[in-house]
């Protein structure tokens, strides 16, 4: 269990007692009342803005938007786009509108494990008042249900009533042209378009799960296996920044392709046989950057042992072991790793434990005790809150608490291109 603090007006306050791994706070941001709801790895912030309860943004994985991405977030716009969590009419009048928020509290849920969120909300022209109820217990499931109550004295008919609505996702998809289409399917002729279209995700970056889109399929056979044309994600924050970064770094950066990669780790696996027999003639240090660490199913050692040629019967070069040996022997010849990946379970499924250990340096940001324990042998990770990581030395047995850098801009990334150069030239 886990004692939540309500902050109002700068005075903080022992409110309740949550379920574990989950919390609920009420504050005033821009003097809009706002409420953030985590459960497991769900995160959801609502806001009261012009009158309208609306979602300011949701995330599955854990990982909170608004500083991280802009300062102003959010900045959907409640007078122009749907953004109610609710839908309600009352003799066929719809009272997405006017409310005013005159209540926020927390309930125990009914049972052992569950605790409810309440926002009290009173319609400031019609008589009715509605308590939006937020149920949480811990999983990554949010409940909403709503307690509408009748003020007047005349009876009202319900219409129509909606306990969740809104917008779930902001994305930015794909326009598929004549002009663009070639972009993504090059093999693609636009004389040839058929009758049916092939719809999938388009990003694989976390906030950007709802970029679905819709590939024109030609007349003839189309077959599709593993991933888009692109290797890489065409969409989301984080598209382009590493490329970004690697051109103005003066070092020489090399990006790997998705299918080079066995390659790529057996030329480091022999630089590094390399370095080992003659320790003396070290050459500059490597940093092995991968990005997304769950992506590559080569480099699991469970899907990689025992694998042998069809065809001759000897042992082909083994990727994984290859990888393990990086992790393990780089790191006293110069040769680093450095590897974000998703979840617990997607780095349970790549590496073996002993290999988890050869991340000395590790970050970790908001995810369930169990997780954090498995990972730095402390829940600490469970209680970070929004805005927040853990930087982890096994080494050194360090445990910091900091807060995450955004993504950086076009001006970040020129000034560092200045600087960089001009101490290349001292």
């Amino acid at each position: 269990m886990a004692i939540i603090i309500k902050c109002d007006n700068n005075n903080a306050t022992v409110d309740s007692v949550c379920p574990a791994d989950a919390s609920i706070q009420f504050y005033t941001a821009d003097n809009r009342p706002s409420s953030l709801y985590v459960s497991g790895l769900t995160v959801l912030e609502e806001v009261l803005d012009h009158g309208r309860l609306a979602r300011a943004y949701w995330s599955a994985p854990g990982q909170v938007r608004r500083e991280n991405d802009v300062a102003t977030e959010p900045k959907l716009d409640s007078l122009r786009r749907p953004l109610h969590v609710f839908e309600l009419e009352i003799h066929g009048q719809a009272l997405h509108n006017r409310w005013e928020q005159t209540e926020s509290s927390r309930r125990p849920g009914g049972r052992p494990g569950v605790m409810e969120a309440v926002v009290t909300l009173k319609r400031q022209l019609r008589p009715v008042a509605v308590n939006v109820v937020t149920r949480l217990d811990g999983t990554a499931f949010l409940a909403r249900y709503l307690e509408i109550t009748n003020t007047g004295t005349v009876p009202a008919a319900l219409s129509h009533v909606a306990s969740c609505a809104g917008v779930l996702w902001e994305t930015n998809p794909t326009q598929f042209t004549p002009e663009s289409i070639t972009e993504v399917n090059p093999a693609f002729e636009e004389s040839k378009r058929g009758k049916f279209t092939l719809g999938y995700f388009a990003s694989e970056n976390v906030g950007f799960e709802g970029d679905f889109i819709s590939q024109p399929l030609p007349r003839e056979t189309f077959r599709s296996s593993g991933r888009p044309w692109v290797a890489a994600p065409t969409a989301g924050p984080t598209c382009g920044t590493l490329a970004k970064v690697a051109a103005v770094t003066p070092q020489a950066v090399q990006d790997i392709a998705y299918r080079a990669v066995p390659d790529m780790i057996a030329e480091l696996s022999g630089e590094l046989q390399r370095r080992r027999e003659a320790p003396a003639a070290l050459s500059a240090a490597i940093f092995l950057i991968v990005l997304g660490l769950q992506r590559y199913r080569v480099l699991r050692q469970a899907d990689n042992n025992f694998r042998f040629s069809a065809d001759s019967g000897d042992a082909q070069p083994d990727t994984a072991a290859q990888f393990a040996q990086l992790l393990s022997d780089g790191p006293p010849v110069g040769i680093h790793v450095l590897a974000w990946v998703d979840t617990l379970l997607s780095l349970e499924r790549t590496l073996e434990r002993r290999l988890m250990r050869e991340f000395d340096h590790r970050v970790l940001f908001q995810m369930s005790a169990a997780d954090s324990s498995n990972l730095i042998d402390s829940p600490a990770a469970n209680r970070l809150g929004p805005f927040r990581a853990l930087a982890y030395s096994e080494e050194q047995g360090t445990l910091e608490k900091f807060r995450p850098y955004a993504l950086p801009d076009s001006a970040f990334i020129a000034q560092a291109q200045a600087y960089l150069a001009a101490r290349c030239r001292a």
